[in-house]
């Protein structure tokens, strides 16, 4: 699915994001990045309905690596990643390093969308997730988005779960003679194909993903 269908439909959501260490040692305490990755956040075990990120604004560890020579003379807090994935270009592979890693705190502004996206696709984290635990809706910063799908993406193949405007769900089995069938319908082999529900993709539809 990320090869296929999301590295094209992802950049759409394209989001900013802005940080600015604390360590006064630091060349370049100014960071900036862009990324198409959204995930949900869980509370008590249970997904809340917006993303911290685009309301607030935080204050973790810089995390920024300050390279392999340890830094003595760096005044604030710094820590050693012995697992450090460094890219050999020479043998084009990936090999682990020793890197001294800042502690300092940082600020991180509130994330923002660069675009205006019609529907997104996040990550329902790590813990698989069922229909009924995604947020609908969800809320993004200033923009709102209703559950349109549950993708269960696998290396070989993907299910998923339609939910129309109607509120009927509808489940997708790539590997299924039918494809799209009424979501736990007794003897749904024995069923004619069944159409494309009118999912809602207005603006504030939302595609939701796990992987």
């Amino acid at each position: 699915m990320e090869a296929s269908v999301f590295q094209f439909v992802k950049p759409m959501q394209l989001i900013f994001v802005k940080s600015k260490c604390s360590c006064v040692a630091y060349p370049k305490p100014i960071h900036e990045q862009t990324n198409t990755h959204i995930t949900l956040t869980k509370v008590f075990q249970k997904l809340i309905d917006f993303i911290p990120a685009f309301v607030t604004v935080r204050e973790p560890a810089c995390r920024t690596d300050l390279g392999i020579i340890e830094p003595l003379d760096n005044p604030a807090n710094y820590s050693i990643d012995d697992k450090f994935p460094v890219l050999d270009l020479e043998s084009n592979t990936t090999i682990v390093e020793k890197y001294y890693i800042c502690e300092a705190p940082s600020i991180v502004d509130i994330t923002r969308f660069i675009y205006t996206a019609p529907f997104v696709v996040v990550d329902t984290g790590k813990d698989p997730s069922l229909m009924t635990d995604l947020p609908d809706p969800l809320y993004i910063g200033e923009y709102t988005y209703h559950l349109s799908a549950g993708i269960n993406n696998t290396n070989e193949h993907f299910t998923g779960i339609v939910k129309s405007h109607n509120n009927t769900f509808y489940r997708f089995d790539d590997t299924h003679r039918l494809g799209l069938l009424l979501h736990e319908t007794p003897g749904f082999d024995r069923r004619p194909p069944l159409k494309a529900p009118p999912c809602d993709t207005e603006l504030n539809s939302a595609s939701i993903t796990t992987n």
